[in-house]
């Protein structure tokens, strides 16, 4: 995988996040497809401020 700054960055926000599989698939289809993608996962406590947190990070 080659990230350019055109590459979208999608995500999950979970906690605990490292079982999650979705990364995995979601990488593989943008590979097998095409897309200019990558699927990172993000571990964000279920706490109101490290949520807004995160969700602020993202949108910045």
């Amino acid at each position: 995988m080659t990230i350019s700054g055109k590459t979208m960055v999608c995500g999950i926000l979970a906690y605990p996040v490292e079982h999650s599989m979705s990364p995995v698939l979601q990488n593989l289809y943008a590979e097998r497809t095409g897309v200019d993608m990558a699927y990172v996962p993000f571990k964000v406590k279920p706490e109101p401020e490290e949520i807004e947190a995160a969700l602020k990070g993202a949108h910045a």
